[in-house]
């Protein structure tokens, strides 16, 4: 008499444990065929690589014979992608194309090279690839309206843009608090510009290239705790600082 509520209960549990494998199980296969439909597009216009490939190891964690028979990506997520080929350099880069890379959740190296301006829009697709910690973005110009769009990348830790931002489009990268490295055109930025840089707490090293010498003394003089590069690579400079910024918080 007392065993029947308990085999009922086991058979509830067992179902209920059916329905959580089968689902996550279904929900993975989608994620799974979503990154190889993104893969198979995205190798088209550049390069990528999947995240065993950016270790010393070089080798999946499972035994290649796995990874033959039912493929890649059911192991492995690409963490890096390079659009910047030469179709990259003849044609737009199109928004359908970069909507592929939403379907790679293991994201986090782009590198965005392109002949034409990037638009708003495509800026915003940008800005939803919230696993980046790495964007490398060379075009003719961005808006500092697209620039905004980068604010939800949380993670974003490296960034370089090479066409000039001005005063607006730096007061908007100065919105992503994770930043560590800065690389940027001084073109069209002021001393007044570079302020909203000091509430950067993470940001370490700003590269600014074509900074006259005058504004490159002025500028390490104003914001002091971050070490302030021209460009040319003042190596032993760097050393000196670094043991120096140690005292700044």
């Amino acid at each position: 008499m007392f065993k029947l509520p308990r085999l009922r209960f086991s058979l509830r549990m067992l179902l209920l444990a059916v329905a959580v494998v089968g689902t996550w199980l279904g929900w993975y296969t989608n994620r799974v065929h979503e990154q190889k439909r993104a893969v198979a597009a995205l190798r088209q216009l550049g390069s990528l690589a999947y995240d065993y490939e950016v270790t010393t190891e070089r080798q999946p964690r499972v035994p290649r014979w796995m990874c033959d028979l039912v493929g890649i990506d059911w192991f492995c997520q690409v963490e890096r992608v390079n659009l910047r080929t030469s179709s990259t350099w003849d044609d737009r880069i199109t928004d359908t194309d970069l909507e592929q890379l939403r379907r790679l959740p293991g994201l986090r190296w782009l590198q965005l090279v392109s002949n034409l301006p990037l638009t708003d829009s495509q800026m915003r697709m940008l800005g939803k690839l919230e696993s980046l910690d790495s964007l490398i973005i060379s075009a003719p110009s961005i808006g500092a309206a697209g620039l905004c769009e980068l604010r939800n990348l949380r993670h974003l830790t490296y960034l370089d843009i090479t066409p000039p931002i001005g005063d607006e489009g730096l007061r908007h990268v100065s919105q992503l608090t994770s930043l560590e490295q800065l690389e940027i055109s001084s073109d069209d930025i002021t001393m007044e510009g570079f302020k909203p840089l000091r509430a950067l707490t993470s940001l370490r090293t700003l590269t600014c290239w074509g900074l006259p010498p005058e504004v490159f003394a002025d500028l390490r003089r104003a914001i002091p705790a971050i070490w302030i590069d021209d460009g040319l690579k003042r190596r032993s400079e760097r050393a000196s600082f670094e043991n120096d910024s140690q005292s700044f918080p």
